[in-house]
């Protein structure tokens, strides 16, 4: 049988002290998948509420998004992006129609507080009477935008020693 030092003993019990008192942090990972061509829509048809601004890349909307969600500490209910191929021909014509190049969606009535001095980007506010709810099951194939549904967000995910 194989015996240990002291010393090497005494790391491995530190080590295993420190992974099981860990203090629980939240990961910053936010994950999306293309759900399909147009403007994000519920399985309901009606659609969601929605925030919309002009960012100068289209990889920076999802980013964007984010930090409009995580603006106030309250849990906001995104539910994915749409955003406007820059190098598409309609490009002009559908951001003007949507708003911008990236539209951030959201349950209804569940849009965030966007406060001037707690975001730099400009945005433009959705909230019909009647909106939809619930993940992204569609989109409405408006040619030139595509739709990005929110698979996860780990920055609300808490991890503890206990795994839970």
């Amino acid at each position: 049988m194989m015996s240990l030092s002291k010393s090497k003993a005494a790391i491995l019990s530190l080590v295993a002290a420190m992974a099981l008192t860990i203090v629980p942090t939240p990961a910053s990972a936010i994950i999306y998948t293309r759900a399909g061509t147009g403007l994000c829509q519920p399985a309901s048809g009606i659609q969601y509420s929605h925030i919309a601004t002009t960012v100068s890349s289209t990889h920076n909307c999802p980013e964007a998004c984010r930090r409009a969600n995580h603006v106030a500490e309250e849990e906001h209910h995104l539910r994915g992006f749409s955003e406007v191929d820059k190098h598409g021909v309609n490009h002009a014509a559908l951001a003007s129609q949507v708003g911008g190049n990236c539209v951030c969606f959201y349950d209804c009535h569940r849009l965030p507080v966007l406060e001037l001095q707690e975001t730099t980007d400009e945005w433009i506010r959705h909230d019909p009477e009647a909106c939809g709810e619930g993940g992204v099951e569609t989109s409405d194939g408006t040619e030139g935008i595509s739709c990005y549904t929110l698979l996860a967000d780990a920055s609300t995910v808490r991890v503890g020693h206990d795994g839970h």
